[in-house]
Order: structure tokens, then C-alpha cells, then sequence
């Protein structure tokens, strides 16, 4: 069988490479002729891109309560999670959640770990992430076990540990004896220059009668005090009433045995009220940023010891009245961003936030891009048309030229016209159009030729 001569197939490769060459050059004339577009179309993408924020932040801050405190065990978790993404974590100390939230509130740290119950209006610009666990409201002390009702009675004349101002503990410790009409005149001796660690020791060494703390279950002063067999834990008999009259308070039991079998420690069901853990943030914070607060939260629930759980579980929006952030109540509903195991955290959740933004700048940049095909044609025709109109005019001049002087001025201008012609740039899709152009410019080529015999005859 006779192979076909190369020439008779088509050149693909040469046919694309001088689709891309046309393509440049037509973006390139774009630019040059038609920058007042470009600069609106760039301007749109950076005015996206500011606002979308797709890069989050290198580094973050993180109020990590005091020393040996459950917040501090939750904010090492967190810098552990996040740092594992990339993320640098500055962990700053505080004196409790009041004072945590303090410090977000004068923009000393971007997220704080506080607990529900304490006041935020939703004209401060924080949102509540959700939360991610329970403090239990504990009292430990020295001496006989309490069997009574009256609590006051327990800690009537007693040296109390009530840890500083700023701290959550505190804070319950005030609220309880404000519902109690005891604020102003306490019955018993308020400590609270003390560390919680400090605290613990002296409970020990029985400097002190007794101590409140607000902790987790995971807190290592916790776990100190239920392991000495000196110390007692109190089951709050007036659990149901601090439910009802303090914000942000819910019922816990620590079972029988929860934290030893032998020796049974505790000895029986404890009741307890607790405050809840809360994430709670600047509105404006990285939605990504946002999201690994949330993943950590619910890896971190499925991988430790939950001895006070939320039905549904934890991380959970646990109370009403904080304005919540809407990438959280996403992340409740739907879970993390689809793609967030194929695509980098942070783009993924760009595009899971910003896919609407993004499809509406591209209905509008679409059409630009297909227009630039068209342009390149247009360019051309309008450059043809110009030509056009100096042919007919040099035509004109020529058939009304008298002396071999005028006609070889034409000569020369259909000369200088066809090295014009030559080095036209001629898009795919134009090439009749430039078939014409070099007709015409041939017949007058021919008739100035003719028209200079005649006058070289004459």
C-alpha cells in the first residue's frame, strides 16, 4: 500500500500552536487597548480575595487558663491539632475564663477558652464556636463528711478557697452567694491569693478547710484531690435550685466508683452542677481557623475520657443567648467541608464558604474570556478596514495621475501598503478577509503598473 505524501495530512500540532500564538497575542492587544477592563476584572478578583480571606493565618493566640486548670489541658490539646496542620499556636496565661474573655475582648488573644453562663451581647462582634465539654462546680474539704441540706452550715467560720477574681470559679462562687443573700457578708473566710495548685497543697496540709474550683474531670488538681482518701468530695444537695436560678449551670453526677474501684472513690453518686466549656471568638476570625477549632473539639471528645457528657455529645451549642458563628452552625449541620481530605484545609474550606462568590465571578469573567476570540477578530477587521480605505483612496490618486512623477508616488505608496499587509498579524478565522485585503492590492498593484506604461508611451 502507497503511503500518502506528509503533506496531505493535517498538521495538528502546528495547527494548535498557532491557536495558542493567537491567543497571546489577542490577550496581549486586549490588555493594551482594553485595560480599563483587565483593571476592573483584577480589581473584582483582589476585592473577593480580601473580603473571602482564603489564607488564614500563620499564627494564632489562645488564653490558656491557669497552671494545672482544665483550659489549660484544653488549650494544649488545641495548639497540639492545629500546630499539626500548620498553624502556630501562642498559648497566653490568664486568671480564668472571665479573664479570658477579657482578653479577647481588648484583642490580647484570638480565641478564649471561658465557660457558659457569662455575659455577652451580640453588639461586642464574639461568636460562640460551641462547646466543648463540662467543668464540674467542685467543693473539696477536710474533717467529717456532711450529710445535711444546708451547705452554709459546712462552710460556716471555714477558711474557703475561692480561688482570684477573673476566674471561673470565682465567679460561681459569687453567683451562688449573691442568690443566697450572702454576698456581702459571707460566713466563712474567702481565700483567694492562691494558685489552684497552691491550693490543693494547702487543702492538704490543711491550711485551709476547704476549696471550690470549676474543672474538668481531666484537670490535674482534680485528680489529685479525689486521689487523697483524707479529702472529701460534697454531692450539692441544692443542685436542682442552682439549675434553675444560675444561667449557663446543668445537673452532673461523678458515678460511684468513677474515678477508683479500690479503694471506691467516690464512695457514692456525687451530684454536681457544671458550666460548659465554650469557644468563643471575634466574629471576623479565619473560617478556617474556625473549622480546626471544630475538628480538634470533636477528635479530641472522641478520643478522651468523658466522664460528663452532652446529650448528642460534645463540641454542641449548650445554651441560648450567645450570637453563634455561622461557620460553626454549619460545621453542627452539615460536618467539615467536603473536600477537606483531597484539598488543603484551608482551601477547602474557602470553597466550601465562598463556592457562590465564586460562581458569580465567574458568570462575569466567562463572557470577558470568550469575548477575547471575537476581539482578536475584530482587531483585524478594523485594521483591514482601514487598509481598505487607503486602497480606494491611493486608487482615486492613481487613476487621476497625469506625469510619471505622480504615478510613481503611488507606486511607492502601494509598495509601502503591501509591506504593511505582509507584517499584519492574521488570526485563524480571518483569513478571507486577508485573501481579499491581498487581491484588491494586487489589481492595484497592476493598474498603477499599467497606468505608468501608458504614460511612459505617451
Amino acid at each position: 500500500m502507497t503511503k500518502k505524501p506528509h503533506h496531505d495530512y493535517p498538521n495538528v500540532e502546528g495547527y494548535f500552536l498557532q491557536s495558542a500564538k493567537d491567543e497571546v497575542h489577542a490577550l496581549s492587544m486586549f490588555f493594551r487597548y482594553q485595560w480599563y477592563v483587565a483593571l476592573a476584572v483584577v480589581l473584582g478578583i483582589f476585592l473577593l480575595l480580601h473580603f473571602m480571606k482564603p489564607l488564614p493565618p500563620s499564627e494564632i493566640r489562645i488564653s490558656r487558663g491557669q497552671p494545672n486548670s482544665s483550659l489549660e489541658v484544653e488549650a494544649l490539646n488545641f495548639q497540639k491539632f492545629l500546630e499539626k496542620e500548620g498553624v502556630k499556636v501562642e498559648l497566653v496565661p490568664s486568671k480564668g475564663t472571665l479573664d479570658s474573655l477579657e482578653l479577647l475582648r481588648q484583642k490580647k488573644v484570638d480565641v478564649a477558652l471561658t465557660q457558659s453562663g457569662l455575659p455577652i451581647s451580640g453588639s461586642e462582634g464574639l461568636v460562640s464556636l460551641g462547646s466543648v465539654g463540662y467543668q464540674s462546680f467542685w467543693y473539696f474539704y477536710t474533717g467529717p463528711e456532711f450529710h445535711g441540706t444546708d451547705i452554709f452550715q459546712l462552710l460556716k467560720d471555714k477558711r474557703i478557697y475561692v480561688n482570684q477574681p477573673g476566674s471561673g470559679t470565682r465567679f460561681m462562687v459569687d453567683s451562688l452567694l449573691k442568690i443566697s443573700g450572702h454576698l456581702d457578708k459571707p460566713q466563712f473566710t474567702m481565700v483567694e491569693n492562691l494558685s489552684p495548685k497552691a491550693a490543693v497543697d494547702a487543702l492538704k496540709a490543711k491550711q485551709v478547710d476547704g476549696l471550690f474550683l470549676i474543672a474538668g474531670y481531666d484537670s490535674l488538681n482534680i485528680k489529685a484531690l479525689l486521689a487523697d482518701s483524707n479529702i472529701n468530695i460534697l454531692s450539692f444537695p441544692i443542685a436542682d435550685a442552682l439549675n434553675l436560678q444560675l444561667k449557663g449551670v446543668d445537673i452532673v453526677t461523678l458515678p460511684m466508683g468513677a474515678f477508683s474501684l479500690s479503694p471506691l472513690v467516690p464512695k457514692k453518686n456525687t451530684k454536681m452542677v457544671a458550666v460548659a466549656t465554650t469557644i468563643i471568638a471575634e466574629k471576623t476570625l479565619h473560617p478556617d481557623i474556625q473549622y480546626l477549632l471544630l475538628e480538634a473539639s470533636r477528635e479530641m471528645n472522641q478520643l478522651n475520657e468523658v466522664v460528663f457528657d452532652y446529650p448528642g455529645g460534645f463540641p454542641a451549642f449548650t445554651e441560648k443567648g450567645i450570637p453563634r458563628s455561622d461557620v460553626a452552625e454549619k460545621f453542627y449541620e452539615k460536618g467539615p467541608p467536603s473536600l477537606k481530605h483531597q484539598l488543603p484545609h484551608w482551601l477547602a474550606s474557602f470553597l466550601d464558604i465562598a463556592w457562590f462568590t465564586l460562581v458569580a465571578m465567574f458568570a462575569i469573567i466567562y463572557p470577558l474570556v470568550q469575548l477575547i476570540p471575537g476581539y482578536r477578530k475584530t482587531i483585524f477587521e478594523m485594521h483591514a478596514s482601514h487598509l481598505y480605505t487607503e486602497l480606494f483612496d491611493l486608487n482615486r490618486e492613481c487613476d487621476n495621475a497625469k506625469s510619471l512623477a505622480e504615478i510613481n508616488a503611488c507606486i511607492k505608496k502601494v509598495d509601502e501598503i503591501n509591506e504593511v499587509i505582509l507584517k499584519a498579524w492574521v488570526p485563524k478565522g480571518a483569513k478571507d478577509s486577508y485573501g481579499n485585503l491581498l487581491n484588491v492590492l494586487n489589481i492595484l498593484n497592476n493598474l498603477t503598473k499599467e497606468k505608468k506604461a501608458l504614460l511612459e508611451r505617451s
